[in-house]
């Protein structure tokens, strides 16, 4: 891959040193020069403005709240992104994550679209070098033909043979970088199809998390159901106790009957809803789904033991951290080349060729061999004179595209900057949330603690002991609930910082930094 130093030189024409001629290719190597004297001064640059119109601000809004509320220092600490699913220190999750960064298609899919981005810009830099071709070639046959001349007799005889040999070549003069835009173009495509494997590779971990998260938390929640059928069952108990002893209505019955047959039919379609997380998991990280192992727990990790969000990031660090604003970056590049390539079509495009073919051919005993050979050297020049308007045409398209994917970037990074800001407001949000929840479930224990200890003392009824435990379960649903959003927004803030792949092993890997687009051809 190019360095900064030989994408900058993409904007410098060069003119090739033609090969030395011969006494006899005097005439015509004194045209050739003349043409490329009078061509090359007529060379041109064009440039494209292909910066950002974004301002960025200084911080992030609610990431500045966030490490208020939570006291942390952000001048360093909590900023490293890259692998950040281990923050949760759970080795399974860990397991998951890994497998899929593995062997999850997608990212097949986007390393074999690497191998198509690099495969199409070698070919772009093959056309930039002179091509040659060697031929050789032969026959043999019979003949027999008249000659009126007496001569060489009436008849003539033979088995014709010969054997040729040629040798070609061709170079187009790369007077104004039409070739070296072309060039230039596909190479940043392939740049382009790195960060879209790096962009995949976010999305992947934050899917796995993401399910994973699900996954336990619809166990946790199938524990709660159960707890909760329980309990009815012990109220209906309680209240046909009652109905016997006449002092409940049938009607006290039927309804508690109802309601555990409802809570019994949404377990067995929350069973059925874990199962297709499980299943997601498995086709995530490259497994057939019939056969994944299922060995997860059942119990979400609480807010004093899930990870903080993180700090220390600043809205100028997406421009190196996130691979989707990274290839609209390097498309917009290959656009800018593009533009240089169409206007290049105004101007004349100046060709050498050479052609040398030998050869002996045999046709009869009353013939000597013939030998032959010719050699050609060639100067094409062409110039666009009347084209009806389609070369600027062509021009006024490729410069359209590069200003929409221009203003497709520009969004893309509005878009970003409010993601982040979403994503840490909706987990402080979630995270106050469980931190209430869990405040009202400690109340709701004491309370199911005095109502039992009301009812040894017969001062209560038993159902005020079941309702207040039933209570109490609903709030661990709700509290569940809370953690489940913290940890799929946190999984959401992880992936709009660009968490989840290393921008520095990626840029030595394709042979540049990462940079904010700039000026190009």
């Amino acid at each position: 891959m190019r360095t900064q130093e030989m994408q900058e030189m993409h904007r410098m024409q060069r003119t090739p040193k033609l090969p030395e001629l011969n006494r006899l290719q005097r005439p015509l190597g004194a045209l050739l020069f003349g043409a490329l004297a009078l061509i090359s001064g007529c060379s041109v640059v064009t440039t494209s403005d292909i910066s950002s119109s974004v301002n960025l601000p200084e911080a992030y809004s609610e990431g500045q709240s966030a490490a208020a509320d939570s006291g942390t220092d952000n001048s360093g600490a909590n900023t490293d992104i890259r692998s950040w699913w281990t923050r949760w220190e759970d080795p399974e999750l860990n397991r998951l994550v890994a497998s899929a960064l593995e062997a999850n298609p997608d990212l097949n899919i986007a390393r074999s679209r690497i191998r198509e981005a690099d495969a199409m810009a070698a070919m772009a830099d093959a056309d930039l070098n002179p091509a040659a071709e060697f031929a050789l070639g032969g026959n043999t046959g019979k003949m027999s033909a008249t000659s009126p001349s007496p001569m060489f007799g009436k008849k003539i005889r033979g088995n014709p043979r010969s054997i040729t040999g040629s040798l070609s070549a061709s170079w187009e003069i790369d007077l104004f970088g039409k070739k070296k835009s072309e060039s230039d173009m596909y190479a940043y495509r392939a740049l382009s199809a790195r960060d879209m494997a790096n962009a995949a590779r976010i999305a992947v971990a934050a899917s796995v998390a993401r399910t994973y998260f699900e996954t336990v938390a619809a166990g946790e929640e199938l524990e709660l159901l159960r707890e909760s059928i329980a309990s009815l069952s012990e109220m209906k108990r309680y209240v046909k106790g009652r109905f016997d002893a006449g002092q409940a209505t049938s009607y006290d019955l039927e309804h508690i009957t109802n309601e555990i047959t409802k809570k019994e039919a949404f377990l067995q379609l929350l069973e059925a809803k874990r199962k297709n997380y499980v299943r997601a998991l498995a086709v995530l990280t490259g497994k057939t789904p019939q056969d994944f192992t299922d060995n997860f727990p059942r119990e979400l990790k609480t807010a004093d033991r899930a990870p903080a969000p993180p700090q220390g990031v600043y809205p100028a660090d997406l421009l190196q951290n996130r691979p989707d604003l990274l290839a609209k970056s390097n498309e917009i590049k290959a656009l800018a080349a593009q533009v240089a390539s169409a206007t290049a079509d105004l101007y004349p495009r100046l060709s050498l060729s050479f052609i040398w073919d030998s050869g002996t051919i045999h046709i009869s005993n009353d013939f000597d061999n013939v030998k032959t050979w010719a050699g050609l050297l060639g100067l094409d020049l062409s110039v666009p004179i009347f084209t009806r308007g389609r070369i600027r045409a062509n021009i006024d398209l490729a410069d359209a595209k590069l200003k929409t994917a221009l203003i497709e970037y520009d969004k893309k990074l509005l878009e970003s900057l409010a993601e982040v800001d979403n994503s840490y407001s909706l987990a402080k949000g979630y995270s106050d949330r469980e931190t209430a929840l869990l405040k009202a479930l400690n109340e709701a224990r004491h309370l199911c603690v005095t109502t039992k200890k009301m009812f040894e003392l017969d001062a209560s009824d038993y159902d005020r002991v079941i309702d207040a435990r039933l209570n109490e379960i609903s709030l661990k649903n709700e509290l569940l609930a809370a953690k489940l959003d913290y940890h799929r927004s946190l999984t959401d803030l992880y992936r709009s910082l660009g968490g989840g792949w290393d921008p520095g092993a990626a840029a030595e890997e394709s042979g540049q930094g990462v940079s904010k687009p700039e000026a190009g051809r």
